[in-house]
């Protein structure tokens, strides 16, 4: 399934340009900030929509206007889901220095043992909150996939706060071996793509990938709602397209 998905992009008479618009915006987004970079997020997302509605067609870069939009949607759930913890953890951080430094000078009033005492009791204090963000931020970049899938088949940004709808994807055995798969096959193919990055080549090979990976979780998640249901869902005015 995954290395099917990785074709999606290019498929048609038009494959090759698309990986070379997507791989010169990828290039772009080095020189101008954000916009190139939103508008291959956009594109991946609507790769994810194609795989969740069953659409065989890869999208184009034709509707720049739905691509940034979709783009922005993408930037703002990654923005929601990874801000908190990211708060937390940078929190922690400054407060666990606070706190080890405050502990040491209040137990060097009792002496130098009530001095190493005082420090250590802030560092565990600092490294026990710390552990608890860290969680935090890698549910948040777990879960994130499957939020993005209700951003793309609902068309909505709202659609990645329906927690119930998260949790019925992101809890099941083939979206966490999904994970895995994308991952792996993500972090094999940057050893080929970024040398060749030196030729520009690897830009291009780059957005497949990103496309790519995005079309198959879009996929996985067709799939859970499937089996997980036997059937479509119903009450969805798209559920003939989008399961």
């Amino acid at each position: 399934m995954v290395v099917d998905s990785l074709k999606f992009p290019t498929k048609g008479e038009d494959g090759l340009l698309r990986a070379i618009i997507g791989g010169g915006l990828l290039l772009a987004s080095g020189i101008i900030p954000l916009l190139p970079q939103l508008i291959v997020n956009g594109y991946s997302l609507q790769s994810m929509r194609a795989g969740a509605r069953n659409n065989p067609t890869p999208p184009e870069f034709e509707d720049w206007e739905a691509l940034l939009k979709d783009g922005a949607m993408m930037f703002g759930v990654t923005l929601v889901y990874t801000l908190i913890p990211m708060m937390l953890l940078f929190g922690v951080f400054f407060v666990g220095i606070f706190v080890f430094s405050f502990g040491a000078a209040a137990g060097s009033a009792a002496g130098e043992g009530g001095a190493a005492a005082g420090g250590g009791i802030g560092l565990i204090v600092m490294l026990v909150l710390g552990g608890i963000a860290f969680l935090l931020l890698m549910l948040a970049y777990y879960v994130m996939p499957a939020a993005l899938v209700g951003v793309a088949t609902e068309e909505e940004f709202m659609a990645a706060f329906d927690f119930g709808s998260v949790r019925e994807i992101a809890f099941t055995s083939d979206y966490f071996v999904a994970l895995v798969v994308a991952a792996i096959v993500n972090f094999l193919a940057l050893f080929v793509i970024i040398p060749l990055m030196l030729l520009l080549v690897g830009f291009p090979l780059a957005f497949i990938l990103q496309a790519g990976i995005f079309h198959y979780l879009g996929t996985v998640a067709r799939d859970i709602a499937t089996t997980g249901t036997g059937q479509p869902r119903t009450d969805d005015p798209r559920a003939g397209d989008a399961y």
